[in-house]
């Protein structure tokens, strides 16, 4: 009798040994997961602020641009008035 309870405890701990080894084996696939799950995340988020910092570029550039434009045209407008001025100022009264 005393050989078969051995036997039998020694079967007990091999599966456990078996089970406990499964169980970590499935929580490291679980935590790789995670972590997969998180530079996913973070590499979304980080291509998320940079499509908006894009965004923002192209929108600080399109207002320096309208800025320039106003100003030419201003500039123009004052060329304009002053040939218009000159030319009243040469006419003979």
């Amino acid at each position: 009798m005393s050989t078969k309870q051995k036997r039998r405890s020694g079967d007990e701990t091999i599966g456990y040994l078996r089970e406990k080894s499964e169980t970590e084996r499935k929580v490291r696939e679980q935590e790789i997961e995670l972590k997969k799950a998180q530079v996913a995340l973070q590499q979304q988020q980080a291509a998320q602020s940079q499509a908006q910092m894009q965004e923002m570029m192209m929108v600080i550039q399109q207002q320096q641009q309208q800025s320039q434009n106003m100003t030419a045209l201003l500039v123009q407008q004052q060329q304009q008035f002053m040939s218009l001025m000159q030319s009243f100022l040469k006419k003979p009264q």
